[in-house]
């Protein structure tokens, strides 16, 4: 399609932070006590990185959750908000664009704590985390730096694929599945044994 020549054509000029938005209800289950790590809530979280990112030559894609077809007219208007202040390119709900797609074509991903995380990460792409999620402690993902300014390097690490497949694995021996996860497209990565 047009859009996929366009985001091959980002990848081309200069280095893409592809942001994975979350649906605002996929934490209800987490309850009251989860812990903020630093923001209240993942708008106020882009406010701040995506000017950070802007400043280290990051071409900046925001991706509306597909869930957000089922929300009100605002919380399409926050991303769109973003947009315009910042000159991002957003991919709504309604765009067919693989997330596979996008990992591929990202220097970085970074999300709320969306699973896209973890495929992401099997795919060896890193992830920054602007919040606490289930498996942030159980896969090589990593928390957005403190620091007001930090470096391309630090941010394009070179992640552990192997830590997303035994997550991956962890969670269907528990009998769960991560339904948004597509796994046609993820290979194991062959690691020497020692």
């Amino acid at each position: 399609s047009e859009r996929v020549s366009k985001i091959d054509q980002y990848k081309s000029e200069k280095p893409i932070a592809t942001y994975f938005v979350s649906s605002a209800d996929e934490f209800v289950s987490s309850g009251p006590n989860w812990p903020i790590w630093r923001w209240q809530n993942q708008w106020q979280a882009l406010t701040e990185v995506i000017p950070v990112l802007k400043e280290l030559g990051y071409h900046v894609i925001i991706k509306q959750h597909p869930n957000l077809l089922n929300k009100s007219w605002q919380e399409a208007a926050r991303t769109n908000a973003l947009t315009n202040s910042y000159g991002v390119t957003t991919i709504d709900a309604l765009e067919k664009i693989p997330a596979s797609k996008l990992i591929a074509n990202s220097n970085i991903v970074l999300t709320w704590g969306s699973t896209v995380g973890v495929e992401s990460i099997a795919m060896g792409t890193p992830v920054w985390l602007l919040s606490h999620c289930h498996y942030d402690s159980s896969i090589d993902i990593r928390m957005w730096p403190r620091s007001a300014h930090p470096k391309p390097e630090e941010l394009e690490y070179a992640p552990d694929r192997l830590s997303a497949f035994e997550y991956f694995g962890h969670i269907n021996s528990l009998g769960y599945s991560l339904e948004s996860v597509s796994y046609t497209h993820l290979t194991l990565p062959t690691t020497p044994y020692v």
